[in-house]
């Protein structure tokens, strides 16, 4: 069983070195249910949206820059999100983005493939993945799991505290 919210410190913290020096950090973490899911799955996909998201700050001053993550329960939908406020991502390029080896970073900079292992992860475990972006505003990517219930297919789950 997996702590959304724990899972999104720990990931934080991973990045918190580099991340500290590049953007302001804030967290929303709301009341969700533990999520029968692989970990380290789902680590490696809000490392990726983390590591884009001060990727795409640029030269900024760090002072310019802040990263917003968090998570939800919306009826049997637990949603978490990864957003900042950097370039944004223009809607050509939005319909690429899951693509493999597609990159809009210079060479030497990602391979164009995190992205895609994103979605391919997300889409394995029974969840989503959507992105919201406008360009000059910033980025916000969604990963959703809908909760079993009896009428429709999802993820286990149990309300914290629960064993």
């Amino acid at each position: 069983w997996v702590d959304i919210n724990q899972l999104v410190t720990q990931v934080l913290k991973l990045a918190g070195a580099e991340l500290r020096h590049r953007a302001k950090v804030e967290l929303d973490l709301r009341p969700v249910p533990l999520l029968k899911l692989e970990a380290n799955r789902l680590t490696q996909v809000l490392l990726n949206l983390i590591i884009n998201a001060y990727q795409a700050f640029g030269e900024r001053a760090q002072s310019e820059n802040m990263l917003w993550a968090g998570s939800a329960r919306d009826g049997n939908t637990v949603r978490l999100y990864v957003a900042d406020n950097g370039p944004g991502i223009p809607k050509e390029t939005q319909e690429r983005i899951w693509e493999p080896f597609y990159t809009t970073k210079p060479v030497g900079v990602g391979t164009g493939l995190g992205l895609a292992i994103c979605y391919d992860i997300v889409q394995g475990i029974g969840g989503d993945i959507a992105v919201e972006s406008t360009v000059g505003r910033g980025t916000r990517f969604t990963v959703s799991f809908p909760l079993k219930t009896a009428t429709r297919p999802g993820l286990e789950w149990q309300e914290s505290g629960q064993s």
